[in-house]
């Protein structure tokens, strides 16, 4: 019993610009850690792979209700390719079979976190591209060396970096890519509290990076996002004017100062 997910998974041609089918391909399913401020369950599945068929085609049964990422990879022509993530909402009995994930080229992007010239290991780091969009193209933990490395279209010039480590709040900023260099970034042990009226919503930091509040809720494991009662609290946040946007575009600015609890009003 549960929903089916499936489709296909291909790449562009460069001569003819078709779309081929991809053998082989790695497809990756993951059950958001929070949605709408409930958790999933611990006793249900967390992650799903399959690999695509000789048509490029993947199949995963017996999906619980829930809402997943899916994304795909392959390494072609000595080349590693990866598709953007989708996220899919599944209930009940669901059959959704029509999924396409399109492989391209990546480029590597390397995001430094430090605080006080010193290394941060254990940073979470979101990139997200398209800049603006609020959702996250690409999220990875920083190693011993304060460092993360992060896959992007080759298209991709702007893009927003979000950083969150435990005892120094997150903060988010706008970068150009273009030069191909390492994106640094130092944190700062100041941090506020901002409480929202749903977790539906955008916030922009005040270095005008934008990301969706059930984004961050996804990925909780810092416990920087609950719930009380019809409000959401994000909390470790950088001091700044922030903005929150709802989902039919009114925003509103609110200023977080350290260790104090900013609220947004409708």
């Amino acid at each position: 019993p549960g929903s089916v997910v499936g489709g296909r998974v291909v790449r562009r041609m460069v001569e003819s610009g078709a779309l081929e089918p991809v053998e082989g391909a790695r497809v990756w399913i993951y059950a958001v850690a929070e949605v709408a401020g409930e958790r999933h369950s611990f006793r249900l599945p967390g992650e799903w792979r399959r690999r695509t068929d000789a048509d490029g085609a993947f199949e995963v049964t017996g999906l619980p209700e829930w809402e997943y990422s899916i994304h795909a990879e392959s390494y072609l022509d000595e080349r590693e390719l990866q598709s953007r993530p989708l996220r899919v909402q599944v209930v009940g009995d669901d059959r959704i079979d029509d999924l396409e994930l399109l492989l391209a080229e990546q480029q590597t992007v390397t995001v430094s976190v430090r605080s006080g010239g010193v290394p941060v290991a254990g940073a979470q780091t979101f990139v997200l591209h398209p800049a603006g969009s609020g959702s996250a193209a690409t999220h990875r933990y920083t190693g011993g060396s304060g460092t993360a490395d992060h896959d992007l279209p080759m298209e991709a010039e702007f893009v927003d970096v979000v950083v969150r480590a435990e005892g120094l709040g997150m903060n988010g900023w706008r970068f150009d890519i273009r030069d191909g260099g390492p994106i640094e970034i130092d944190l700062s042990p100041d941090r506020g509290t901002l409480r929202v009226p749903s977790i539906f919503g955008l916030l922009v930091t005040p270095s005008g990076a934008a990301i969706e509040i059930r984004t961050l809720a996804a990925i909780n494991d810092r416990d920087q996002i609950r719930t009380d009662g019809d409000d959401t609290v994000v909390r470790d946040l950088a001091p700044g004017t922030y903005s929150y946007c709802t989902e039919d575009g009114v925003c509103s600015t609110v200023d977080v100062v350290p260790w104090a609890e900013s609220r947004v009003r409708e």
